[in-house]
């Protein structure tokens, strides 16, 4: 979690950050790690990069991963959205880079780039996405890669919240409404650092998504069933 939140806050670029970490009650050192960089940042001893961050968190019992964060989008202040899991890490200068691709276009509504997937300390490969269409998306043809994802708030007034009744594709059917109605960028460079555990969830469950969830998927934006 350390690695991750210091990703955060290290960002440089003229924009301001609103970091909300959305903890589910953990028992482990997580609450610990968090309130370590809340004081700091109070007592202005982090170096600053940006032209500001607030830092707010809870940890509390929530309904899951999905459940947390419709809640901190819901509170969230900035006009640009993202969500990273407390095991991943963004790059250096990646909000900066995608800052300026919204700026470039303003008909852009979501921004996505490259992710390192990282099986251990010493074994990583790293993923290409490219431009996405909703075509795509839906024929699984591509993929756009969670961690290094980032979305205008504005979007979610028209499509709507994370739909909480997918466990493992929630994702994937947020970025399938987005790109039904909204225009999608490609930006060709290595945003962030996921990191597949062997005993995770989306490794244990691969299976129960691609046959369960993806059907549903394909049903209700009339994809192929097969």
């Amino acid at each position: 979690m350390e690695e991750t939140i210091l990703s955060v806050l290290s960002q440089k670029g003229n924009f301001y950050i609103d970091y909300i970490i959305a903890d589910g009650g953990s028992k482990d050192q997580s609450v610990e790690i968090i309130k370590k960089y809340d004081q700091i940042l109070k007592k202005n001893q982090f170096p600053i990069k940006c032209m500001g961050i607030e830092f707010r968190w809870w940890s509390k019992k929530d309904n899951g991963t999905v459940d947390a964060l419709n809640k901190g989008f819901k509170e969230a202040k900035g006009d640009i959205l993202a969500y990273i899991a407390s095991d991943d890490f963004y790059e250096p200068n990646v909000f900066d880079i995608v800052l300026k691709r919204f700026q470039e276009d303003s008909s852009i509504v979501l921004v996505h780039g490259d992710c390192y997937f990282y099986y251990s300390k010493d074994k990583k490969d790293l993923k290409y996405s490219t431009e996405t269409s909703f075509v795509d998306l839906l024929k699984i043809k591509n993929v756009i890669f969670s961690p290094s994802t980032f979305f205008i708030k504005k979007i979610l007034d028209k499509v709507g919240f994370i739909d909480e009744s997918f466990e493992y594709a929630a994702d994937l059917d947020l970025w399938l409404k987005i790109s039904k109605i909204g225009k999608t960028s490609y930006v060709p460079h290595v945003l962030s650092n996921f990191r597949v555990w062997e005993n995770s969830k989306s490794t244990l469950l691969s299976d129960k998504f691609l046959m369960r969830e993806r059907k549903r998927l394909l049903k209700r934006y009339g994809g192929q069933k097969n």
